[in-house]
């Protein structure tokens, strides 16, 4: 099924404006790259070092423009400048690369105001075998690892499963939702890169190892269901727009999306949320109120993109109307809205819980073809039956 960039509701960044940022941001890191390796063949005051870390002042106000920052990450072999894959990256940078990896670290984050000596401290830093393990950079230049905003220290680790057996998640990516919930529902703030980051993560798994990665044991806490659904739903979103023919960039806007859809439930109690039996109507009312409630917070976020919002607010309604809330006849919900309430749904059927098992795929598929074309836009949830249920893994029944 084709589809249309707009029937999501956001405008796309040109291709003209993101070539021209991936360019100054390959510039700087070449210039970053370079001054690390001379630091580490030359002192500070020799010709050469100052001819790299003079380069790098110019580099920075290039990369930065307008921008508030801009995030640099070492995935692998791969880098990632503002979520956007850098062809050949890995070559681009090897030295600083090489150095941060040493350091347990794979993000650089550049904020407005970085100056040429703050690039200049940075690099003698990490180019020094005496820089202090609790540093983290300067004022503007800000040193990450991929874990709950000072994320996880292994980048191995990042995009696979840590744990024995079918019992592990994604650790870093479950790190780093934390955080990200958390500034939205305590700090009213936004990690935007960090997210494309975690987005671009998941991609990589969507592309490379999609049935490998999805939970399926019992999960012994609220808070690792509630993030480990998070990120299936966000690698299931991603699946789904891939089957549907979306473009990269579409796919990565409905990612994004995905993971915030639930944001919501940060202000429902957990003993709501974890309750162990039916809910009651009181507590039900509660929980309902979280579509509005992530729609609100988004909303004054900083930085959260708009589909976010949309979706978060219409996850829950039926493609015939129905569901929570209740909207004014007419209201045409996005296509993101759809695919999340697809995949949302099939997750938290199949997922175990402290206090239920997870029903086996072929149960959840029935329940769902019950309810095409009513709850479910039909034409979607073909797709999502011909092309992500045959990439998954074992069964849940396989596991019980």
């Amino acid at each position: 099924m084709a589809a249309q960039p707009g029937l999501l509701g956001l405008p796309s960044r040109g291709q003209e404006e993101r070539v021209t940022s991936a360019d100054q941001g390959e510039a700087l890191l070449r210039d970053l790259g370079n001054a690390a390796q001379t630091l580490a063949l030359y002192p500070m005051d020799h010709p050469r070092a100052r001819v790299a870390l003079d380069r790098i002042e110019q580099s920075l106000a290039a990369a930065l423009g307008g921008r508030a920052e801009l995030a640099i990450l070492f995935l692998d072999n791969r880098v990632v400048i503002d979520g956007t894959p850098l062809p050949g990256g890995e070559n681009v940078a090897r030295g600083l690369a090489r150095a941060l990896r040493a350091r347990g670290k794979e993000r650089v984050v550049v904020r407005r105001g970085a100056t040429g000596i703050e690039a200049q401290e940075f690099i003698a830093a990490i180019s020094s075998q005496q820089m202090p393990e609790s540093w983290n950079g300067t004022e503007h230049i800000r040193l990450e690892s991929l874990r709950a905003g000072v994320l996880a220290a292994d980048p191995s680790s990042y995009g696979k499963a840590y744990g024995d057996g079918d019992e592990g998640f994604l650790s870093a990516e479950v790190g780093a939702l934390q955080s990200l919930w958390q500034g939205v529902a305590v700090d009213g703030q936004l990690q935007v890169s960090l997210l494309k980051d975690v987005v671009h993560a998941l991609s990589m798994t969507v592309t490379e190892n999609f049935g490998a990665i999805i939970p399926l044991a019992p999960l012994k806490s609220h808070d690792e269901y509630t993030f480990t659904h998070i990120l299936n739903v966000g690698i299931l979103a991603m699946g789904l727009a891939e089957g549907l023919g979306l473009p990269s960039r579409t796919i990565s806007d409905v990612g994004v999306a995905a993971l915030l859809h639930d944001v919501g439930k940060s202000q429902v109690p957990l003993e709501i949320l974890n309750k162990p039996g039916k809910l009651t109507d009181g507590e039900f009312t509660i929980v309902k109120r979280h579509p509005v409630d992530g729609a609100r917070l988004l909303l004054r976020t900083p930085g959260a993109p708009e589909l976010a919002v949309s979706v978060a607010y219409e996850h829950h309604v039926r493609y015939d109307g129905g569901g929570y809330p209740a909207l004014p006849p007419g209201w045409k919900t996005s296509l993101a809205s759809g695919i999340t309430q697809i995949v949302d749904f099939y997750d938290a059927l199949r997922t175990h819980r402290p206090y239920r098992r997870g029903m086996p795929r072929q149960r959840i598929v029935s329940i769902m073809r019950e309810e095409s074309g009513r709850h479910f836009n039909a034409e979607l949830l073909k797709v999502f039956f011909e092309t992500v249920i045959p990439r998954e893994g074992s069964e849940v029944s396989e596991l019980a």
